[in-house]
C-alpha cells in the first residue's frame, strides 16, 4: 500500500502491486499528510482544515469523527 496527500483536499491509498486506488479520503482543505496504523488497516489524515481523522483503508470510510484542532494540523 502507498498513501498520498494533496492540496486538492484529498488523500488516496493505492495498491502498489496493481496501481489500483483502494480509498479516497476528503477534507475541507488541503491534506498535509497521511500515515498508516501499525496493522495497516487504518489511514490517518490531517490538514489545513484544522482536522485529523482516521479512515478504513479498504474503501475509505471514516472510523472516527473529525478531530478538531486550534490551527492547521502539520503532523
Amino acid at each position: 500500500k502507498l498513501a498520498s496527500s494533496s492540496a486538492d483536499h484529498s488523500a488516496h491509498v493505492w495498491n502498489v502491486e496493481d496501481g489500483i486506488q483502494m480509498a479516497t479520503m476528503s477534507h475541507a482543505g488541503g491534506v498535509n499528510g497521511v500515515t498508516f496504523s501499525g496493522d495497516g488497516k487504518l489511514a490517518l489524515t490531517w490538514g489545513d482544515d484544522r482536522c485529523a481523522r482516521a479512515w478504513s483503508v479498504d474503501g475509505g470510510d471514516p472510523v472516527t469523527p473529525w478531530l478538531h484542532h486550534v490551527g492547521t494540523v502539520l503532523a
